[in-house]
Order: structure tokens, then sequence, then C-alpha cells
């Protein structure tokens, strides 16, 4: 168990929470995300604080912030006009925290829920140290965002019961929880540009449990365009291999698939949507041949944004 971990054992005793969402240019959901976490039902927790980090925003993301808070106390924000990475703002929020519980978001999320952070800090305690939510699709607008959704969810039933929900493909990035102490443990490297890759490694190299809050959905919007899809797909294989370079063969190991019934799920599919289940078998055999553009802003831990998944 962490350093320094200790829980109340208080009758009805509720564990507080920070949130914090790392973002850059996202002046286009910013108040929806905002106004919805605002809305969560706070049954087996208190909202302490929500931190927004701007990270080297070009656009009105920290006029909006700004301007919410003002009728808002609990949402504080930090820019300090650089642009440092996910990664490096999620160390800044780590360190920053002193609730029990640190959530944090992807600001161009939308929460499927009013009980979404109830479901996913449900389990952080001494036996679990991570949660991750259950990352869904929006239904797609275009033919191609549809053949992607499809792809999505045929690795959905693959992925959602590998070892319980405790596996690497479980980790969601766009909203993850993690119990104080665990947090302050990590610091992702510069390079980190899969911050949920790292951050499950860690879990599993320092003993603890991940938890996948399979009833904690948030939804996102896949890529529309093949530019966008395509850079998306690097930015994950790239994160991928830069996780191994700092965990070896714990990474490895942890994307094996061993006795996962792929062939027995993919008939089930078949069986209810012929259709987009074949589109989704198509989807995710092609990533196989797709190869890894490496670009020079990874090594900084940045990305190109992705236009066509802003419009939520």
């Amino acid at each position: 168990m962490g350093s320094g971990r200790v829980y109340k054992k208080i009758m009805n005793y509720k564990k507080t929470v920070t949130i914090g969402i790392p973002a850059h240019n996202e002046e286009a959901n910013i108040k929806n995300l905002l106004n919805a976490i605002l809305a969560q039902k706070q049954e087996n927790f208190t909202l302490e604080k929500i931190i927004v980090i701007c990270d080297g925003c070009t656009d009105a993301t920290e006029e909006k912030v700004k301007e919410f808070s003002k009728n808002h106390s609990v949402v504080e924000i930090a820019a300090d006009g650089q642009r440092k990475g996910k990664a490096q703002r999620l160390n800044e929020l780590y360190r920053a925290n002193a609730s029990d519980i640190i959530v944090t978001l992807d600001a161009d999320i939308i929460l499927a829920a009013a009980d979404t952070i109830g479901e996913l800090i449900k389990k952080i305690s001494d036996e679990y140290v991570v949660a991750g939510a259950n990352f869904q699709p929006f239904k797609g607008k275009t033919i191609f965002e549809k053949f992607i959704n499809a792809g999505d969810a045929l690795w959905y039933e693959i992925r959602k019961n590998i070892r319980g929900g405790d596996s690497v493909y479980n980790s969601a990035g766009c909203a993850v929880a993690l119990e104080k102490y665990f947090a302050k443990s990590i610091f992702y490297p510069k390079d980190t540009i899969s911050d949920q890759v790292y951050l499950y490694l860690s879990v599993k190299s320092k003993g603890e449990n991940f938890f996948f809050s399979e009833k904690a959905v948030v939804l996102y919007r896949n890529p529309s365009s093949l530019r966008d899809f395509l850079s998306m797909n690097s930015r994950s294989q790239f994160g991928r291999q830069v996780a191994g370079k700092y965990f070896g063969d714990l990474s490895s190991n942890e994307y094996r698939l061993n006795n996962v019934n792929k062939k027995g799920i993919l008939l089930k599919m078949f069986t209810t949507k012929p259709f987009y289940t074949f589109l989704g078998a198509i989807s995710l055999f092609a990533l196989k041949f797709i190869p890894v553009a490496e670009k020079k802003i990874y090594k900084d831990g940045l990305w190109d944004t992705l236009k066509s998944t802003k419009n939520i």
C-alpha cells in the first residue's frame, strides 16, 4: 500500500475530491464540462475544488474559465502562458492536490450521467489506488466516424472483461481517479504522450490495483477524417513504445491477450450487429498495417490537435 495512505473509518464519511482539467485550446466544450461537473450528485464524495490548467491556450479557453469562476468559487484557473503538454500538467495537478482523491478529466469529453464521478471514485481505497472510466464514443455523424466507432464497439467487447477489467486496455486517460498519496508518487517523464499507459504500468510496477469502473461512462468524439485518425493512431502506438522504454518486459506482458476468446466474441457480435461488426473487424485489422509516424513534438510530450474530435 502507498506510503502515508490512511483512510478515515468514520461512519458516513465522504471522501474529498479535487478535479483537475489540463486544457489546450478547449473553448468549444470547457463550459459544458464545468457545468456537468457541478451538476454531479455528491452522494459519496465532497467536491472541494476544480482546477483548470491552461496549457498554452491561444483561443478563448482561459477567458471562458475566468468568467465561469466568477460565479463558482470552487473553480480555479492556472495559466502561465506556456505549452508544456498534458503529462507535465498532470504532474503539477498531482502535487497541488490536497483532497483524498484527485480526478483528472480531458476537456473535450462529456460526463454521461449525474453519477459518473461518484461511480468513478467509488472503489478508490486501500485496495484500489487508480480507477479508469468507461470511455465510449459519441454516435458517429459521418460514414468514416461510424466506421471507426464500429471498431471501438467490437474492441470494447473484447477488452472490458480482460482480467476482470484490470487491463492496460481499460486505462482511460480522458477520465481517471487517483488516491492522493499514490498520485504524489507518480511523475511522468517529459516524453510521455500516453499518460494512461504510463499510469497503468506504474500501478502494476508498484504492486497496486487498478479498477475499471464500467458504470462511470464518459463520451468522446472519434476522428471524422482520415488525417486525424492516422495522427491519433501514431500517437497511441508511439506512446506505447515510450512506455516500453521505462517499464521493459512489464509493458509487453501487459499487452498480451492470452486466454481471450476473441473468436467467440466476434461470433456473438456478428449475430446481433453483423454489418457494423464486419466494419469493426476490418477497422481493427487495418490498424495492424498502419505505420507509426514519430513526430519531433512527441519528444516534448506534445501532439497535434485533432480538430474533428473537438466537435462535441
